[in-house]
C-alpha cells in the first residue's frame, strides 16, 4: 500500500491511501514498525538508524528531515 501525507512543522499531516508513486520522500517500514512509531513506543530516529525504516530521497530533503528529528 502506499499513503500520501505532508509533513509541517514536524508534523505528518492529511494521510491518505493512494494510487501515485510520485513522493519527494519515500519510507518503507513493516506494519509493525509503522504501529511502534504511531504509538509513540519507538523513535523514528532510532528505527530509521536500526535499519527497520528505509529512506529514499535526495540529499536536500534528507537534510530537512534531520532537522525535525
Amino acid at each position: 500500500m502506499i499513503f500520501f501525507g505532508r509533513l509541517k512543522d514536524g508534523e505528518l499531516l492529511d494521510i491518505r491511501q493512494v494510487d501515485r508513486t510520485d513522493a519527494q520522500v519515500r519510507l518503507s517500514m513493516t506494519s509493525d514498525v509503522l504501529l511502534d512509531l504511531t504509538s509513540g513506543r519507538r523513535s523514528f530516529a532510532s528505527a530509521w538508524l536500526g535499519g527497520a525504516v528505509t529512506v529514499d530521497a535526495n540529499i536536500f530533503d534528507l537534510l530537512k528531515l534531520r532537522s525535525i528529528l
